[in-house]
């Protein structure tokens, strides 16, 4: 089992050979119940956890707070295999370390996000790309590169089964607020305009304010895209040039061309 519990101080180290602590969209979900820290290394620290700090919830757990300031849990979990495994441990020596990769003959872990025929299904939210691999952008999830029977598919009407009704919860995971309620950007079914303001509200999951239609450019959409005339990303990610939400560098950074109009960006 991959040991999350690593000091802060990891994250800063871009040297790091142990690709079993990474995370993020190149290398998918933590295990065992793992943070997805905004660096992109598993951990359970409140560096990693907290959503304030910038957790990858689509990566991992993530701890936030309800509309009363109570703890939550939100983001996605991967459930791992406990029945014992057989595993090979190499090592390799250079000048500075020495580092001990396990390899483990179980269910695939964030390292080795596989899916389709003989590997199952991705995480909850995740598309599986016609080679067989996991993820968020249109390489995993447009129609002609989806595997419909393994995840979401972009265009694609969701089964209805995939959603958990929970009281007060909207958004792609719990659905639709009861009428004329509005669902946040964060997920919660209000009236004021913390929640029905369009720059603040999912319209696909109950009524917004101030918009002409699904396309409108202060909406946040819910298939991925953004941009001038299209609409906005959702909580915590970024509107890349080509108008695709994400959160890696080449979506975030304001000179890879991060439209900071219609979500966040970095310098």
């Amino acid at each position: 089992m991959v040991n999350a519990n690593l000091n802060a101080q990891i994250e800063e180290d871009d040297d790091d050979e142990n690709v079993s602590f990474r995370c993020g969209e190149a290398y998918g979900i933590c295990a065992n119940n793992g943070c997805c820290s905004k660096f992109g290394y598993c951990g359970t620290t409140d560096e990693h956890c907290n959503i304030e700090n910038k957790c990858q919830k689509s990566y991992g757990i993530c701890y936030d707070k309800d509309k009363d300031g109570k703890k939550i849990t939100v983001g996605v979990v991967k459930e791992t295999k406990t029945a014992t495994t057989t595993s090979t441990t190499e090592k390799t020596k250079s000048n500075k370390t020495t580092s001990t990769k396990t390899k483990n003959n179980s269910s695939p872990t964030s390292e080795n996000y596989k899916c389709g025929k003989g590997y199952g299904h991705c995480g909850r939210g995740y598309c599986c790309s016609k080679y067989g691999w996991c993820g968020l952008t249109e390489d995993f999830c447009e129609p002609n590169s989806c595997q419909p029977d393994y995840g979401v598919c972009w265009y694609k009407q969701r089964s209805k089964t995939s959603i958990t009704s929970v009281s007060g919860r909207c958004g792609y995971h719990y659905g639709s607020c009861p009428d004329g309620l509005c669902c946040s950007k964060y997920g919660w079914c209000g009236s004021t305009d913390a929640y029905c303001d369009a720059d603040k509200c999912q319209v696909d999951y109950g009524s917004c304010k101030n918009f002409s239609n699904k396309f409108d450019d202060t909406v946040i959409r819910d298939d991925g895209r953004c941009g001038k005339g299209v609409g906005r990303c959702g909580h915590g990610t970024c509107c890349s040039k080509y108008g695709w939400c994400g959160n890696t560098a080449a979506y975030c950074k304001v000179d890879s061309g991060c439209q900071k109009s219609y979500g966040e960006c970095s310098k």
